[in-house]
């Protein structure tokens, strides 16, 4: 599903992707931005992925 499938998962969206950050400064927003009422721990774990 790409590089963070589960992240699709949980929120709906993939993440911008290493060269979208780097050659069009876009940021990476954390899984808890998008899904408030996600847990911590489950915010953690997604971002390391």
């Amino acid at each position: 599903m790409g590089e963070c499938g589960e992240c699709y998962v949980v929120t709906g969206q993939l993440p911008a992707t290493s060269l979208d950050r780097k050659l069009f400064h876009q940021e990476l927003v954390q899984p808890k931005q998008i899904v408030h009422d996600l847990a911590g721990y489950q915010n953690k774990a997604l971002m390391t992925f």
